[in-house]
Formats: structure tokens, sequence, C-alpha cells
């Protein structure tokens, strides 16, 4: 069951990147995630994970990717983030929206009068620590404060993201439209 939910998301993580899109970059990240899956079974494999392993082996030789990926999946995220009821991550998002309404009141109501809950718009953010939002080079200067900072860097760069969206977020008139902002 695993292996055959990894195979479905090789050609789904960053497809328009070159070195993934050989058969060398798919198959180092194919073994990654199963060799993890194998040395975490309670873990195993859980959507998401793709993106990171794929941004740790464009950057470091495979073992050090190995080990990298371990070190943020069971050190950087908190216990049971990537359980199967993704408690962890549900936690997250509970005070990632409890900091958006202390940090950003007006956009916060705006979101709340829309339907707009952190899991339709943060979930990705968290499980990819930004990989799947934001350009490469970005992706490294937030991936070094981040494996500095741990999990609460995350919500730090959620909030400056909705921060610098903010007034484009408080014109939007529906939840679609507000969705639709965040993706950009």
């Amino acid at each position: 069951k695993t292996a055959r939910q990894i195979e479905l998301d090789i050609n789904r993580t960053f497809p328009y990147n070159k070195e993934l899109a050989t058969t060398a970059g798919r198959d180092a990240l194919r073994h990654l995630l199963r060799r993890y899956a194998v040395r975490n079974p309670a873990v195993g494999y859980v959507q998401g994970m793709g993106f990171i392993g794929a941004v740790l082996i464009l950057h470091l030789d495979k073992a050090d990717a190995f080990c990298a990926f371990c070190h943020v999946i069971e050190t950087l995220y908190p216990p049971n983030f990537f359980s199967e009821s993704l408690f962890g991550l549900r936690v997250e998002l509970a005070t990632f929206g409890e900091l958006v309404s202390e940090k950003l009141p007006r956009l916060s109501a705006h979101f709340d009068a829309s339907g707009v809950a952190p899991q339709l718009y943060a979930t990705q953010w968290f499980m990819t620590l930004f990989s799947c939002v934001m350009p490469w080079e970005t992706i490294v200067r937030v991936w070094d404060v981040i494996l500095c900072d741990g999990i609460r860097a995350v919500h730090g760069i959620g909030i400056a993201l909705l921060k610098s969206a903010e007034v484009s977020l408080l014109q939007c008139v529906d939840q679609q439209q507000m969705l639709y902002t965040l993706q950009l």
C-alpha cells in the first residue's frame, strides 16, 4: 500500500524540475521515501513527504539527504504530525489559526466570515515546508530558518505570507477568491 502511494506521488512531485523528471531523479526520491517507510513503519509515508525529500535530494547527496529527511520528519515536526490521524498537523493548524487571530485580527475575522479555515490553505505549507508555494531560491533561504528554528518558524513564515497578502485578501468577497489569492 505504501509503495503504491509513493509511486503515485513520485510523478506529481515537482513534475517540471529537470533533475527530478529523469529516471535517476525519480529513483532517488523513490528510494529515499521507501527506505524511510521501512525505517519508521509507524509513520510510513504521507503525501507531502515527497516534496521534502525532493528538496533534500536536489541539494544533498543521497546519504545526507536521507539523514536530513529523518531529522526533519522525526525531530523538526512534532510527534504524531504524520500519524495516520494527522493529529500533530491538526494541532499545528489550530495553533496557526490562533496566531492569525492574534497577529492579523482583521484578516482572521474576514476569513471566519467567509469560512476560510487554516486547513484550507496552510495544510500544504506545513506538510511541505512551503516547498510547493515558493521559488527555489526562496525555499533554500526559508528552509535555513526552519531548520534552525523548527516548526515555530513555519508559523512565523505563514504569518508573514498572510501579512504580505493581507490587503489583497481583505478585498476578496468570497472563499473562492481568497483561496485563489492564497495560491498566488
